[in-house]
């Protein structure tokens, strides 16, 4: 994974949204200290079956129960866009951090051809009513993306809450 490369060793890191575990490994394998939480049970099962490194907790809990400035680093790949107050998420994520520490976090770009194309069609608004009607029906929180961002928006909302771009 690309998130890897800026991941150094001997360090606390918060796995936001881990999943099921497989950046928490990696990390964890490098000589790290990892914490994982995600809040599908399910998915948390699989982590902890499958990821039986002594470098890893996995945590039933919530960010808010977590220590502040207890980490050097928080990881949050592809879990902001299901995330209903994404300045609250990151304000949490801030809160964790050491002061000097990092977020690595990666969101879906929206800005590709499909995109464009569907703010292009003429049918658009069509597609509101029935986009709107399908998650009324069956909306599931960690399916639906609820979020998008243009990188330059992404950028904003990120340091709207304190942190700076590096990379």
């Amino acid at each position: 994974s690309h998130i890897l490369e800026f991941v150094g060793a001997n360090m606390r890191i918060l796995d936001y949204g881990c999943g099921w575990g497989c950046l928490s490994r990696a990390m964890a394998e490098k000589g790290n200290q990892v914490t994982g939480l995600d809040q599908d049970e399910e998915s948390l099962k699989i982590a902890k079956a499958f990821n039986l490194i002594d470098r890893i907790a996995y945590l039933e809990t919530t960010i808010s129960e977590l220590q502040s400035e207890n980490f050097d680093m928080v990881t949050s790949t592809q879990v902001l866009e299901h995330v209903h107050n994404p300045g609250h998420y990151l304000v949490a994520c801030n809160r964790v951090l050491r002061p000097g520490g990092q977020l690595i976090i990666s969101v879906p770009n929206v800005i590709n051809l499909e995109f464009v194309k569907r703010q292009l069609s003429k049918r658009m608004r069509k597609g509101f009513t029935q986009l709107s009607g399908e998650v009324l029906r069956d909306y599931a929180k960690e399916n639906h993306h609820i979020q998008a961002w243009d990188p330059a928006s992404f950028v904003r909302l990120n340091a709207s809450v304190g942190f700076r771009y590096v990379d």
